[in-house]
């Protein structure tokens, strides 16, 4: 199995293994410490699998330059919402797709 698709199947079994504990009535200092556990738990687990999926990635593109300039990049991609901008961006820190990227 590919390290990605492991990457993947873990982020799955942690995702179906992490529940919330159910709060009844009104919430307490135990509740609330419970949730930001959770929460702290999903953060980690999706954390996880960006790193593998960005590190997958970075080791699939023709980079010319610090890797981990590339890595910081595509990090910072992931909340912008400009598709165009990807290819500018990795540009810049030296990803050079030539004619890779008019054949795909």
């Amino acid at each position: 199995m590919h390290k990605l698709d492991r990457a993947h199947a873990a982020l799955v079994a942690q995702l179906a293994s992490l529940r919330p504990s159910p709060i009844r009535g009104s919430a307490d200092s135990i509740d609330v410490e419970n949730r930001i556990d959770h929460l702290q738990e999903l953060y980690c687990a999706v954390t996880n699998y960006l790193d593998a999926v960005v590190a997958d990635t970075a080791d699939h593109l023709p980079v010319h330059g610090n890797r981990d300039k590339v890595e910081l990049v595509l990090f910072d991609l992931i909340s912008e919402d400009n598709p165009f901008g990807v290819i500018r961006h990795l540009d810049h820190v030296g990803v050079r797709f030539g004619t890779l990227r008019a054949a795909a």
